[in-house]
């Protein structure tokens, strides 16, 4: 028995012998054993001396190493333990196996000495990985991934486990993803980044280290782009008007976004009024602004909705904003001052935005493709409104329209359709006569699948007297076909292009049916 005096501090404690000193383990193990926890753990604080870089040193023996798996790592503290001892050893603390205790000692340290030798931290995965299969557990304990440090080559540093992305599929979304690794300082191992790691994919899923971007990530990247003065022009306050990089991280950000949301929705079935406003009423092959579609979408516009897709996407609009691009490379928040609109086609915004009124329209480069998106920031549809406006230099017309109507597809270099005579007579008057078509109109209107209630929509829509040569009429016959321009001549291109304002407009093509 030992007596010590009660002011006798732990730098003043007797030094244990050598472990190659001990002539009788087993009743040292005995006595140990049959010590309080507290004695024990006072008994693990003891020094001995123990060999680091070259010299001896004392250090507690619970800090130590046995020297046999740690002999590329000369600075950490070593000790001889011979085989009879090494019971005895664990007893004190000594680190003598490839344990969870070992492989996360020795990261740290390699960390802490700015150590970059990659093999070194392959090597001691290795070990860790090997840990986890024989225990056949996974780690629930986060402090494991916060103390174990790896040296990233990609990156040149040194970072925590739990401060990466492990990423299986790195291109989908892949500007997205780079976005929230920058702004929220977090190195990716994929792949094709940091891809000498990739090979512990699976410890990493065993460590629970982030292993996909999530919305919150998306949520905090998103607010940061949008603080970010390097993505906006140097005007004003340097906070408002969208360089065309910031335009792109935007719509990548919400993209992403998009596809996250929509996950969540289809992954959490007990929800069925969002299931089935979301998931079941879209129609799997309906494109972006057919009539399917914008059935589906106005059903989206409902409150309950919106508010119940929120609750599902942890999305509070009271502490976190979001805020979404405009058509004039802006970004503005739906707040109760703001009055903010979504609209598929740029020239009706355009039209709208001439009104008297601070109006926002958001991109139809987001509105488009981000359908859950604007459900849950609650934007309505300028579309459900069913407001009509006036054009640039419009002005009130009398309008003939003759509807033609086709029993399947439109195809606009293979669809035929009749042409009376009369109509063809009453269009020519008024597309030869300036000042009837200053007040005068003839518009042929194309309704593809009349015998389908089903399908049934609006193909094209001709102004024919602006253009009266766009529709080839035979003498000999009433069937009539639109005429397309000569691929080598690029102007009659431009002018049958469904977004050209030149002065001899083509075919009107509603947006799903541009290619």
């Amino acid at each position: 028995m030992i007596h010590l005096s009660a002011d006798r501090g732990l730098a003043h404690l007797p030094i244990l012998r050598s472990f190659v000193m001990f002539t009788n383990t087993k009743l040292a193990e005995e006595i140990f054993s049959n010590q309080s926890a507290d004695t024990q753990e006072c008994l693990r604080q003891l020094p001995i001396c123990a060999h680091a870089n070259g010299h001896e040193q004392i250090y507690p023996v619970s800090t130590t190493f046995d020297k046999t798996i740690i002999n590329d790592l000369p600075y950490l503290p070593q000790v001889d333990i011979p085989p009879d001892c090494r019971s005895l050893a664990k007893m004190l603390g000594v680190i003598c196996d490839y344990d969870l205790r070992a492989c996360v000692t020795v990261l740290q340290v390699l960390s802490d000495q700015r150590n970059t030798d990659l093999m070194l931290y392959i090597h001691w995965l290795g070990h860790l990985q090997l840990y986890f299969r024989q225990q056949c557990t996974r780690c629930q304990s986060i402090e494991v991934i916060s103390s174990c440090r790896i040296y990233l080559p990609d990156n040149q540093q040194f970072r925590s486990l739990k401060d990466l992305l492990v990423l299986q599929n790195h291109t989908e979304h892949r500007t997205s993803i780079e976005l929230v690794s920058e702004y929220l300082n977090l190195p990716v191992i994929s792949p094709s980044t940091n891809q000498i790691y990739w090979q512990f994919k699976d410890l990493f899923d065993i460590l629970n280290c982030v292993c996909a971007v999530n919305l919150s990530h998306l949520f905090q990247t998103i607010h940061l782009a949008s603080c970010d003065k390097s993505n906006f022009h140097d005007l004003g306050d340097g906070m408002t008007v969208l360089k065309e990089m910031g335009v792109e991280k935007m719509i990548s950000l919400y993209h992403h976004l998009e596809t996250l949301i929509l996950k969540c929705v289809m992954e959490n079935k007990t929800n069925d009024t969002l299931h089935n406003a979301i998931a079941k009423k879209r129609h799997p092959t309906a494109p972006c602004g057919s009539r399917e579609d914008w059935e589906w979408r106005f059903g989206l516009t409902c409150t309950k909705i919106s508010v119940e897709l929120r609750t599902l996407i942890g999305l509070n609009l009271e502490n976190e904003q979001l805020p979404l691009l405009t058509t004039d490379r802006e970004l503005v928040i739906n707040t109760n001052g703001a009055i903010i609109y979504a609209c598929m086609e740029q020239k009706i915004i355009e039209n709208l935005a001439k009104d008297a009124g601070k109006r926002f329209f958001i991109s139809p480069l987001i509105t488009n493709t981000c359908p859950l998106v604007l459900a849950a920031l609650n934007i309505d549809y300028v579309e459900r409104r069913e407001i009509f406006v006036k054009g640039s230099g419009a002005s009130t017309k009398r309008c003939y329209f003759e509807v033609k109507g086709t029993g399947g597809s439109f195809n606009v270099q293979q669809t035929r359709f009749h042409i009376s005579e009369n109509e063809r007579n009453t269009c020519e008057t008024i597309a030869f006569n300036e000042q009837r078509k200053e007040t005068e109109a003839y518009l042929v209107v194309i309704v593809e699948h009349c015998l389908d209630p089903e399908k049934i929509e609006l193909a094209a829509l001709i102004n024919w007297s602006e253009n009266f040569k766009l529709i080839h009429t035979s003498p000999d016959s009433h069937i009539c076909y639109i005429v397309l321009p000569s691929p080598s001549d690029p102007k009659k291109t431009k002018e049958l292009s469904a977004d050209s304002q030149s002065s001899k407009p083509g075919p009107y093509i509603p947006p799903h049916r541009r290619k």
